[in-house]
Order: C-alpha cells, then sequence, then structure tokens
C-alpha cells in the first residue's frame, strides 16, 4: 500500500439546509425595509418638491402685489387709489406703462385660486373710464383652504386698520398669502405663508 499520498477529505462549500431556511426566512424582511426606506426617501423627495414649488409660487405672487401695490395713486384727487378695498379682493389704478395713463388692476378670489386681471382706460386723459377686465392669469393656483383670514389689510397713515368705506385713507396695504400644494401620490398637503407690507408711494409715506 502506497502511503507516500495521504488520503484527503473533500470539503462541501455549500449551504446546509438550516442555513437557507433562515436565508429564506430573512430575505422578506430585508427587502421590506428596503422598500419602506424607499418609498420614505421619495415621499420625502416629493414633499420637498412640492413645497419648494408653492414657495417659489406665492413669492412670486407677492413680489408682483408688491410692486403693483406700491406704485398705485388716485385717479381722482382725495378719492385714494383703491375702486375696492375688501378683505379678499384688491382694485386700484396704477400707471404700469408710465405713459400717464393707469390702468386698474383687480386681484381677486376665483374658485381657490388667486388670480389677476387688468383693463384698460378708454380715455386717455382724466376723467378715465374703463372697460372689461382682460383674462385673468393665475398668482396662486391654490389658497390654503385652512387660510381663512383677509389677504389684504388697508391702513392709514396713523396704522389703524381701515374699513373698505374708508379705503380712500389708506396709505398701505398689508398682503398676506398662504398658498398650498398637494404632495403627489399622498394625501397630504403643503403649504406657503409669506407676508408683507406695501407702503404707497404716491400716498402718505410716513408709515413707519
Amino acid at each position: 500500500m502506497d502511503k507516500s499520498h495521504p488520503r484527503t477529505v473533500a470539503h462541501d462549500d455549500g449551504f446546509t439546509v438550516a442555513e437557507m431556511t433562515i436565508v429564506v426566512g430573512l430575505l422578506p424582511i430585508i427587502l421590506g425595509i428596503a422598500f419602506m426606506l424607499f418609498n420614505s426617501t421619495t415621499g420625502m423627495s416629493d414633499q420637498i418638491s412640492a413645497r419648494s414649488v408653492v414657495t417659489e409660487q406665492t413669492r412670486s405672487a407677492v413680489d408682483v402685489m408688491t410692486r403693483e401695490l406700491r406704485q398705485s395713486g388716485e385717479i381722482s384727487d382725495g378719492d385714494g387709489a383703491f375702486a375696492t378695498a375688501a378683505a379678499r379682493q384688491c382694485v386700484f389704478y396704477v400707471d404700469l406703462y408710465h405713459d400717464g395713463v393707469p390702468e386698474r388692476v383687480t386681484y381677486a378670489m376665483s374658485g381657490v385660486a388667486l388670480v389677476r386681471t387688468q383693463a384698460s382706460s378708454t380715455t386717455s386723459f382724466p376723467p378715465f373710464a374703463y372697460g372689461a377686465d382682460g383674462a385673468p392669469t393665475t398668482l396662486v393656483a391654490t389658497i390654503s383652504p385652512s387660510f381663512t383670514g383677509p389677504i389684504f389689510t388697508y391702513i392709514d397713515p396713523n396704522g389703524t386698520i381701515l374699513t373698505p368705506s374708508q379705503s380712500d385713507q389708506c396709505s398701505a396695504v398689508g398682503v398676506h398669502v398662504v398658498g398650498a400644494a398637494p404632495v403627489p401620490g399622498t394625501n397630504q398637503t403643503v403649504t406657503a405663508d409669506l407676508s408683507t407690507l406695501v407702503k404707497i408711494r404716491s400716498l402718505f409715506n410716513n408709515i413707519q
């Protein structure tokens, strides 16, 4: 018998039945955790994206209203800059094109949206007369349903909040907008809450 070559024992490098059973049992748990993490990450990304969109839209709307309200003015001495001064509707006169003929601009709710319309004077000199408003443009697609307060607040030179009938005394307008947007694939809604105080340059300018 040749003893120069010792007998070797074969090694089985595969999985045992017990190990395979454990792996098969753990695999659904691991996949479930991975799926939840993926959904969580995707949901967070969708929420951030929706918030970014509504914040940008709301900020853009406030910027437009600030710029136009600041330049508003009277078309008749002593009447003030406003044709309508309501909590959720603001109609005023502003010379948008700096040609001496003011336009009539309206901000108002239309359903859930805050929209802007504009009308031109049919005369090029006082007394100005205005035709129908043009097509509306959307400032904010959705105002948050939970926001029921005034969008526009009218303030006199002493800082007193005015009633609509006192709009001829208005020298500044508080603007408060709460835009809202749904998060895709969920029942969640994100909001953007922005406010500012706009002092009207052509009228009283002593509000601090």
